[in-house]
């Protein structure tokens, strides 16, 4: 599952070689209550869903996990040598394994709660391994994992260089994240999604305005530059989905009245992608800058502004506004557990005064009627 993350800034000994390669065979709403979650943690969300599980950190309970899209949450009991406080990341597979990430001191743990393991959390101590050339100890700034089938799962740790740019370990599992060995480190532009459609083909999107896309062909052992169509080199990107032939990514361009057309991709390995179905107009008044969409099959939702909402049951072909004051502002992730059942975080920042003393919290909300009608989950 990939998961968004906004790094913390850190004092670095070294300078920056940065890398972008040129993908192939040839490179190596929320709400005050105790339910609403907190955003205090490094991946830049406190709540997620992967199909019909999910994940969401309260400030009453810590850590609660649910396999039926949130109509029920179990608190997880962590180990009594973690905190919530110091994880950094979390990942749910249906059917398969929760993982955590966790701040030590100077390393990270990963946690993994299993089939195999029950309720109870294997650990796996990790010492990020950034590149040579740069000097640091201590935890990495940021963390976030992604799942695919077999057992797979990829783990991304940031240092953070300054707003646009990071030191980047990343390390693969083959036993569903019950070991870990590093594929690659390298200096980049920061990394805002990652996403494995098998164990071998993953893409990630990059950049601070989310404009650059890698992909890999070798389980995250090298990373290279997709390919975009021409005219869409600045195109913001979105959260990467994984399809029923490989990849989906949303990608949004503005115009000059206020309003924005969103633009599908698909590709079969993440090297090369093609536009799929119609571009969706958005209007100026519903225009929400990056867009959130969930796909599941041939039906693909996306989020806008102004309570709107636009499905398609037809891969993209064909859309239909959904209009209601229920449906959520703010959506930061989303995803579909069938066609008419979604679940989405709502996020909602508050000033005591203009642009200062801020707060943000976020809110989980589902819908079971194909997106007319949204409920807080409690």
């Amino acid at each position: 599952m990939p998961q968004p993350r906004r790094p913390r800034p850190r004092a670095l000994v070294a300078g920056l070689a940065l890398l972008v390669l040129g993908c192939g065979p040839t490179l190596s709403g929320g709400q005050s209550d105790a339910n609403s979650v907190l955003t205090a943690i490094s991946t830049g969300r406190a709540a997620a869903f992967n199909g019909d599980t999910g994940w969401r950190m309260t400030a009453s309970s810590g850590l609660q996990l649910t396999s039926n899209s949130g109509q029920a949450w179990t608190t997880a009991t962590l180990p009594s040598s973690v905190s919530a406080a110091d994880v950094m990341a979390v990942s749910t597979e249906p059917g398969g394994s929760t993982l955590i990430a966790a701040a030590t001191a100077g390393d990270l743990d990963v946690l993994v709660q299993g089939a195999s393991t029950g309720t109870s959390w294997s650990t796996e101590q990790i010492v990020p391994q950034w590149p040579a050339g740069f000097q640091d100890s201590g935890s990495p700034d940021s963390a976030m994992f992604a799942q695919a089938p077999g057992g797979f799962v990829d783990l991304v740790l940031g240092l953070s260089l300054g707003s646009s740019t990071e030191l980047v370990d990343n390390l693969v599992s083959t036993d569903a994240g019950a070991s870990f060995v590093q594929a690659m480190s390298r200096s980049d532009l920061v990394w805002q999604y990652v996403t494995f459609a098998s164990p071998s083909d993953g893409v990630v999107v990059a950049g601070p305005a989310s404009t650059f896309l890698y992909c890999t062909n070798d389980g995250g052992a090298s990373w290279t530059s997709a390919s975009l169509p021409t005219g869409f080199s600045q195109a913001n990107l979105g959260q990467p989905m994984v399809s029923p032939s490989g990849f989906l990514i949303p990608a949004t361009v503005s115009h000059a009245n206020g309003g924005e057309t969103m633009i599908l991709f698909e590709s079969t390995n993440g090297q090369s992608f093609t536009q799929a179905g119609t571009p969706l107009t958005i209007p100026a008044a519903d225009n929400p800058g990056e867009v959130t969409a969930a796909d599941q099959g041939s039906s693909i939702w996306v989020f806008a502004s102004d309570h709107v909402l636009f499905t398609s049951t037809n891969s993209g072909g064909t859309w239909t506004e959904v209009s209601s004051a229920s449906v959520p502002e703010g959506v930061v992730e989303a995803t579909l557990a069938t066609a008419s059942t979604g679940t989405a975080v709502a996020s909602t920042t508050s000033c005591a005064a203009y642009k200062s003393d801020c707060t943000s919290t976020e809110e989980t909300v589902i819908t079971t009627d194909g997106g007319q009608v949204w409920t807080a989950e409690s």
